[in-house]
């Protein structure tokens, strides 16, 4: 079996999970309804149906589907990443910042000083032999 052969099957074998997940998922959401007393979402219900029997048959068929299901799944992906990443940020770290800097002040060993050129601490020389022994 060459790699184009397992690419295949890997492929088929992914459109037909792809179908059968999607397909129930969309028939337990066609009889949620149903549940509370209404009518069955009959459209809902039928797209359930046919991604499940492809998925049977011809799983290949699902391809276009599955492609645009996962660009909008990576396009959602990218846009939830961002919103829980800026609310991390803006929620628990930006305050933090600013509680940890009122309470231990600024840190004006590293402030830049007018009267130097630089921010550069000066520092004697250490023993080179004993640094390169222990360097942990």
């Amino acid at each position: 079996m060459n790699s184009t052969d397992r690419k295949s099957v890997l492929a088929k074998k992914e459109y037909k999970n792809f179908g059968l997940l999607v397909g129930v998922i969309f028939i337990i959401i066609a009889f949620i309804p149903v549940i509370k007393g209404r009518n069955l979402n009959v459209y809902t219900a039928v797209i359930g149906s046919i991604l499940i029997i492809l998925a049977l048959i011809a799983p290949y068929f699902l391809y276009p589907v599955y492609k645009i299901w996962m660009k909008v799944g990576h396009i959602l992906g990218k846009i939830n990443a961002f919103i829980i990443l800026s609310v991390i940020y803006y929620v628990i770290l930006t305050p933090g910042a600013v509680f940890a800097r009122l309470i231990k002040g600024s840190n004006k060993k590293y402030a830049f000083k007018s009267d130097e050129l630089t921010t550069w601490i000066k520092r004697e020389p250490g023993n080179p032999s004993e640094d390169i022994k222990r360097m942990f």
